[in-house]
């Protein structure tokens, strides 16, 4: 389910704030359910926002979620909708936006440490880092974090400035996404997504290989040993040429998926780092 504004210029170099607001009732969610915001400028999104960093997964009746967003004088549309990853089901309702004033309220010296260091950090080792005006994107960047009191106050404009370098990957991940990324349970391996594959009209090898979002060694070494014990069995057909279906990945932990389908790649670089100055030395992925 999706909502989309057109959004109309105002006469303001500041930013505006909103809030969009509605119920969410989920059941048996398998990664998150929440509200997805993505505010853009023509064709380039702006600040995006789903939710992600809430944990609203698993079973649940209804209650009222909301997601604050800002949106400047560059923006021309705002998308909104409903967004269930993972397997499971959600169901929403009575969606509702309402404009917040910004707050006039100083950081405090911890926040504005905090905000600061991180944005130094996202300047220096960025890729794409001369590509960003930073006195504007710093301005606004302190002006979205006003009346901040604590360190998670001052995700949504760090997420801005990660947006600011265009480079479409690079993102924050919160405290606790971080903690279902590397944390490791007993039984955690058993709830990853796998590699499914078969032999299609006698002669082609087929996988369909979803993406790894995780990053402890136990999930990433099963994930990779399943992925090539597949291979191993469906090679036993001889196929003359393999499948490999990504239309369902989006991406995550690349070194698990590159082990996987090491047997199919063979030996040598598949593919390459760049770092920001020393944009000709590439460094290579060996498998």
């Amino acid at each position: 389910m999706f909502l989309f504004l057109k959004w109309l210029r105002y006469p303001s170099t500041s930013l505006r704030k909103y809030r969009v607001t509605g119920f969410l009732k989920r059941d048996a969610v398998e990664q998150f359910a929440g509200i997805w915001v993505n505010v853009f400028a023509g064709d380039k999104s702006l600040f995006f926002n789903n939710m992600g960093d809430r944990a609203l997964n698993g079973t649940a009746d209804w209650i009222e979620i909301s997601n604050d967003f800002f949106v400047d004088v560059a923006a021309t549309r705002v998308q909104i909708g409903g967004l269930t990853v993972g397997k499971g089901t959600a169901w929403f309702d009575d969606f509702s936006l309402i404009e917040l004033p910004l707050s006039k309220e100083s950081l405090p010296d911890s926040l504005h440490s905090y905000l600061n260091e991180a944005i130094g950090i996202i300047q220096k080792n960025a890729l794409l880092r001369d590509s960003v005006n930073w006195p504007e994107v710093t301005d606004r960047a302190f002006l979205m974090a006003s009346g901040a009191s604590n360190y998670a106050a001052c995700y949504p404009a760090i997420s801005y400035v990660l947006k600011a370098l265009g480079d479409h990957h690079s993102f924050l991940m919160p405290a606790s996404m971080n903690k279902s990324w590397s944390a490791s349970e007993p039984d955690a391996a058993q709830n990853l997504p796998l590699t499914t594959g078969k032999t299609l009209d006698g002669k082609y090898g087929y996988l369909q290989m979803p993406g790894v979002a995780v990053g402890d060694e136990t999930r990433t070494t099963y994930f990779a040993d399943q992925l090539q014990n597949l291979l191993e069995n469906l090679d036993r057909s001889k196929p003359i040429g393999w499948i490999l279906d990504l239309r369902q990945n989006q991406g995550g932990n690349c070194w698990p998926m590159l082990a996987g389908i090491g047997p199919l790649l063979g030996e040598g670089a598949c593919g390459f780092f760049m770092v920001p100055d020393q944009k000709r030395k590439a460094y290579a992925l060996d498998v």
